[in-house]
């Protein structure tokens, strides 16, 4: 053998030795988890943990979200999946879209919250980054993630998250990673300095399950196919879960029903399962196929395209520009271009005539009770409500209620507070950015909604130059934002490379939150008619939601 033949194997078992060491390294920094058994909700600030509620009765959901304050953070710009923390409450975890494996812990919460929560983190601060041990691979695709307890039968808290997307409908093996949730430490130093500190999570606590669809076609039953899943919702006692089909827009049959697919018991094939395998092999069934939301709740459509409302549902369009960032596909000519689009919206009920990405499915939450299901779509959020829980036989015949007017902000996200009063929603950041504002639906009290619509809150006429003017405000924030663009795309480029230790962000002004917020009875006031005089459409809504103001309430289902 030569010596530069030598040199070389040397240098190969250098290199391997070092790998070796690297790999040992990393081992000994994961985080084993230390969470006890049998866990109980943490009382942090609080005598007794919450106890989850409904919104009906005398209450019901406000019909506008309200935006009180942002992610404060650039590095969650594709935000595709949020889940209420198990162990904390008014805590969230939350992910990436994509080829992604860590997710973050997030304060969200309401005002209420300020009373009782003790520790430095403001609303909307992202508090630490988890990493999983799981690999990324070429159809790795982070889409959803849900809470419940771990399918081993200890009764700790896990995070199932939905690896299962497939836009194109090449993959034939989707898989949920099942992780036990990290406990946090909420007085760690760079709590309220607008950083966070990273969490390595260990093998051990980490349980990764594999599947195939079974599902019918054509009077056929198959097994395999590949389903694009944005959305998971999961048992709470951690022993199935639930899948929710998307559909993609070149697909022959665009306007069939969504499929549900229900898994088998988990715990019990997590039991058969041999120790040590790499992934835990389950069943999936299709449990059913359900009607698109919008095709059975058409209420806030119906409101939209009556004449006195066009105010409202031009600003939509306009604002939200669904022409240019939702409707992706380059078929616009179809429905006559931009100002067709804004004509069949503003004059349509029946959503099977609107383009078929409006009712996709991208993201559900199950209520703490588990008698209530939000589904989140491209075109709003809607809530159906079971007759006893986990009853999803039922989505077939139930008619939902849409929760709010639609919006088309990239909305991929939507979660029950812990309370189960609220809903929390978080679009991916248009311009791939970051530091998003937070929607919250609020439960309030129904007698405190007069059911006429407000109008000296709308002006008698629409200025020429309103929707110039927003779109100037909309470009005066992206230049105040673009230093956390460049500064986390430099330090995303380095993150896996680097050691455990805080992260800083770089901090833009401080968010002064709604530009105004109404007492209990009190009113928005937009100057005289013809000139309002508010920053852009969504602080606008935002002054609706703390108004008393109610143009569009729909029927409570059950």
């Amino acid at each position: 053998m030569s010596s530069s033949a030598r040199a070389r194997i040397a240098a190969l078992l250098a290199l391997a030795a070092v790998a070796l060491m690297t790999s040992s390294s990393l081992a000994e920094k994961c985080q084993r988890s230390s969470q006890a058994s049998n866990f109980v909700m943490s009382e942090h600030g609080r005598e007794s943990s919450l106890v989850a509620e409904e919104c009906h009765a005398s209450m019901d959901y406000h019909p506008f979200p309200v935006e009180p304050y942002q992610v404060r953070s650039g590095w969650l710009r594709e935000l595709s999946g949020i889940a209420r923390s198990g162990l904390e409450n008014d805590i969230f975890w939350g992910h990436n879209d994509g080829k992604v494996k860590t997710m973050f812990a997030i304060r969200l919460g309401n005002e209420e919250s300020n009373d009782w929560y003790k520790f430095r983190h403001d609303h909307g601060e992202v508090i630490a980054r988890a990493h999983l041990p799981t690999e990324i691979e070429r159809q790795t695709d982070w889409e959803d993630i849900d809470s419940a307890l771990c399918p081993d039968q200890s009764g700790r808290s896990c995070l199932w998250i939905a690896d299962a997307g497939d836009n194109s409908k090449r993959r034939n093996r989707p898989r949920i990673h099942v992780v036990v949730e990290p406990e946090l430490e909420l007085e760690h130093e760079t709590a309220g300095k607008g950083e966070f500190y990273d969490v390595h999570l260990c093998d051990d606590d980490v349980w990764t399950f594999q599947f195939e669809f079974e599902y019918g076609e054509d009077g056929v039953w198959n097994e395999g196919g590949s389903f694009d899943i944005e959305a998971i919702v999961t048992a709470p006692e951690g022993d199935k879960f639930w899948l929710f089909e998307k559909k993609q827009h070149w697909e022959d049959n665009v306007w069939g029903w969504p499929r549900v697919f229900e898994s088998e018991n988990v715990m019990e094939a997590l039991e058969n399962e041999e120790r040590g395998s790499k992934f835990i092999e389950i069943k999936v069934k299709e449990l059913l196929k359900f009607p698109r939301a919008c095709e059975v709740a058409p209420e806030a459509w119906d409101w939209l395209s009556q004449p006195e409302n066009s105010f409202w549902a031009t600003e939509i369009i306009e604002s939200e520009s669904i022409a240019s960032k939702i409707y992706k596909y380059k078929k616009l000519w179809e429905y006559g271009d931009r100002d067709g689009l804004k004509e069949l919206f503003l004059n349509g009920t029946d959503c099977t005539k609107f383009p078929p990405i409006f009712s996709m499915i991208t993201g559900a939450s199950l209520h703490p009770k588990g008698t209530r299901l939000a589904i989140q779509t491209y075109a709003g959020a809607f809530e159906y409500k079971f007759s006893s829980p986990l009853n999803f036989s039922e989505l077939e015949t139930l008619t939902p209620r849409q929760l709010g007017l639609p919006r088309f902000d990239q909305m991929e996200s939507i979660v029950y507070s812990h309370d189960g009063k609220s809903l929390y929603a978080i679009p991916e950041a248009s311009t791939k950015k970051g530091w998003q504002k937070v929607q919250q639906i609020k439960c309030v009290a129904a007698g405190s909604l007069p059911g006429s619509f407000p109008s000296s809150l709308v002006p008698d006429t629409i200025p020429d130059d309103i929707f110039t003017s927003l779109n100037q405000t909309q470009e005066a924030e992206d230049l105040e934002e673009s230093a956390v663009v460049r500064a986390v795309e430099e330090e995303e480029a380095e993150v896996e490379q680097q050691a455990v230790s805080p992260k800083k962000q770089v901090e833009l002004p401080p968010f002064e939150g709604p530009r105004s917020i109404h007492p209990q009875g009190g009113s928005a006031s937009y100057g005289s008619p013809g000139s309002p005089s508010r920053t852009s459409f969504s602080s606008f809504m935002n002054d609706f939601a703390y108004s008393n103001a109610d143009p569009w309430r729909g029927p409570i289902a059950g």
